[in-house]
């Protein structure tokens, strides 16, 4: 569930519209940042803490949310040219990647600024594979606990430690 997307339906609108009380405030916070776009590993990010993804099944089977319609998976491209040609690198590290950035951003957004952001944007566009993501995390988590967000710094490790396994 790691790394799904949700979209609120139509009885998760409801419910942040009329506190009918079938939530609590935790449940309803999660809700609210739902919003089609963030993956589960970009709210574990977000929400230091807590049990984001114990939650998101709970809203789930409540039938508050749904997996965003629009998300694909996309598997390993398969090869089958000629042997002297190397394949291209598989889709799912590229997506890992991907996700792996939006974590870093969305949490340095919330809790490092912009200089920061900017820092890491650059830094990020190097990224090839999960050994070259591996010091930018490392120095990202000790900024963050270095301002006093240790749990951010916590959980955003585990997010993309979550994306690569």
């Amino acid at each position: 569930m790691d790394q799904l997307i949700f979209t609120k339906t139509e009885a998760g609108l409801k419910e942040l519209q009329t506190r009918s009380g079938l939530i609590g405030q935790k449940e309803r916070q999660l809700l609210f940042m739902i919003d089609g776009q963030r993956s589960s590993a970009m709210l574990v990010a977000m929400l230091p803490g807590q049990e984001v993804l114990l939650t998101l099944k709970k809203l789930q089977d409540l039938g508050l949310i749904a997996r965003n319609s629009a998300q694909k998976k996309l598997d390993q491209i398969q090869f089958s040219g000629p042997t002297t040609i190397a394949p291209p690198p598989p889709r799912r590290n590229s997506e890992q990647l991907n996700e792996a950035r939006k974590v870093i951003l969305s949490v340095t957004q919330e809790f490092l600024g912009q200089n920061w952001e900017e820092k890491l944007g650059i830094m990020l566009q190097s990224v090839r594979n999960a050994d070259d993501l591996k010091p930018i995390v490392e120095e990202w988590a000790n900024a963050l606990r270095r301002s006093g967000h240790r749990g951010a710094a916590y959980n955003g490790e585990k997010a993309i430690e979550e994306l690569f396994k």
